[in-house]
């Protein structure tokens, strides 16, 4: 009852890289879960973000992301089981991975906490106009079973 859900769609005709991705992200956690007497205690994009970091990786992204949960359960009074579900939607028009994508940083199915939830789309994979990299990069972080 006390979850959030934020969407992030990826646009061929804009991408934002994965600083563009984690600071939209950020902004719809910021509405999702910020009020304006704790504004400065929301987690800042800079901890997925650092310049002392020179990529940035899906461990640092769950930690963001788990940061974002950890402030709404102390800040907002959300229980501890409160979930926070993300949707990354249209997989297949993100950057390659080879260049400054979004796919570089989202985790596997093991590597999320719990009542963290990550829901991808994208064109189904081997169809005639769905890109390499999605048998390559993105294929690993469907959860089977």
């Amino acid at each position: 009852a006390d979850g959030r859900i934020i969407a992030y769609y990826c646009r061929k005709e804009h991408r934002a890289g994965i600083s563009g991705f984690i600071n939209t992200l950020g902004r719809k956690l910021d509405k999702a879960y910020v009020s304006d007497n704790n504004r400065n205690d929301a987690p800042k994009t800079d901890a997925v973000l650092s310049d002392k970091v020179s990529k940035p990786t899906a461990e640092a992204f769950v930690g963001w992301w788990n940061e974002w949960r950890c402030f709404a359960i102390h800040t907002r009074g959300l229980g501890e089981d409160a979930p926070l579900l993300v949707i990354i939607d249209g997989l297949d028009e993100a950057e390659d991975p080879s260049t400054d994508s979004l796919i570089t940083v989202l985790p596997s199915p093991e590597q999320l906490p719990a009542h963290l939830y990550l829901v991808l789309t994208s064109r189904p994979i081997g169809e005639d106009a769905a890109p390499h990299f999605l048998v390559s990069h993105v294929k690993s972080l469907y959860a089977t079973g």
